[in-house]
């Protein structure tokens, strides 16, 4: 009865349930609830009198003077093409952030050097997490560092630290095209589903649309600058790596209906431009050149000159 049981369930399954092809694992998942430092992770005291300890299950290390430099270092990362690290942090006094320097840095060498480790972010704190690909060492074991330098400024808390690996395509051959009230974008993949965010600011201010190639984002203000950031949705909980990017939608056109001439011969005349010279040794001024009689405004390179007097300049 069980062996029959098994093969109706089996052809159930083959006939009535869906796979998906992708899959995301979990290769760290860290929330400090547990002992300090959990097993595999390690610490590196530079200098200073503070060091990274726990407090109310997150790893915590307090503010301290004289550039105290701490880092919090994870176990050994084996990294593929679409292996992603987020976290969440905090300031604890956030008044005083300025005189705290928060970043990310990573080591392909050991976990027990400061001088092994390289930068990867500088920590914004505005913000209160970060999602940042590790693609750039795909096939490389590496270590992940939090480390915190402080000059009399705030304690910083880490919390729920996840390394992620996808195999979920990412999307490729991102354009944005714009208007002075729209983005248009478009991208190549297979997928079938896709997180579009963009934002003027913060990623937590950003908005979210689920959505395919092409997409049009309508009703923005013009000459606005914008930051997006695309990733493919798999189902599943199961997503790609971000891809970001910025753009600005254009400015309105501004119609001139009158000419405006300058012969550059009466008072005032010059001063109705403002010139932005070049680092190159070309430059704009006016004046009376040594190929005209009269005053005009001219490019200069050395000893070299080059006249234009009177007609429509650009406006």
């Amino acid at each position: 009865m069980k062996k029959r049981i098994s093969l109706m369930l089996l052809l159930a399954c083959l006939f009535g349930c869906v796979f998906s092809g992708y899959a995301q694992v979990t290769t760290l998942s860290e929330n400090f609830s547990g002992e300090f430092p959990p097993n595999g992770w390690t610490t590196i005291h530079v200098r200073g009198n503070q060091s990274w300890t726990k407090l109310n299950d997150a790893a915590f290390v307090n503010y301290d003077g004289g550039g105290a430099s701490n880092y919090l270092v994870t176990p050994q990362i084996a990294v593929s093409a679409n292996t992603m690290l987020s976290f969440e942090y905090a300031a604890n006094y956030p008044t005083y952030a300025s005189g705290t320097t928060f970043t990310v840095e990573i080591s392909e060498g050991g976990n027990t050097d400061s001088s092994d480790f390289a930068l990867l972010q500088t920590i914004d704190w505005a913000n209160t997490s970060l999602e940042l690909s590790l693609a750039a060492y795909a096939g490389k074991n590496v270590y992940i560092a939090f480390h915190v330098v402080d000059q009399d400024g705030t304690g910083v808390s880490v919390d729920n630290v996840e390394i992620t690996a996808s195999s979920c395509p990412k999307p490729t051959d991102i354009t944005v095209a714009s208007n002075s009230s729209e983005l248009i974008f478009s991208w190549t993949g297979a997928g079938s589903s896709y997180d579009l965010e963009y934002t003027v600011d913060t990623w937590e201010n950003a908005t979210q649309v689920e959505c395919t190639s092409p997409y049009t984002i309508s009703g923005l203000p013009a000459n606005t600058a914008y930051k997006y950031r695309l990733r493919n949705n798999c189902g599943n909980d199961d997503v790609s790596v971000w891809i970001e990017g910025t753009c600005r939608t254009t400015a309105i056109a501004t119609v001139i209906d009158d000419e405006l001439t300058i012969d550059f011969e009466q008072d005032g005349d010059a001063e109705r431009f403002t010139f932005t010279n070049s680092p190159n040794g070309f430059h704009f001024t006016t004046g009376t050149a040594a190929t005209t009689s009269g005053n005009s405004m001219y490019l200069v390179n050395g000893d070299n000159q080059y006249s234009y007097s009177g007609g429509v300049p650009y406006v």
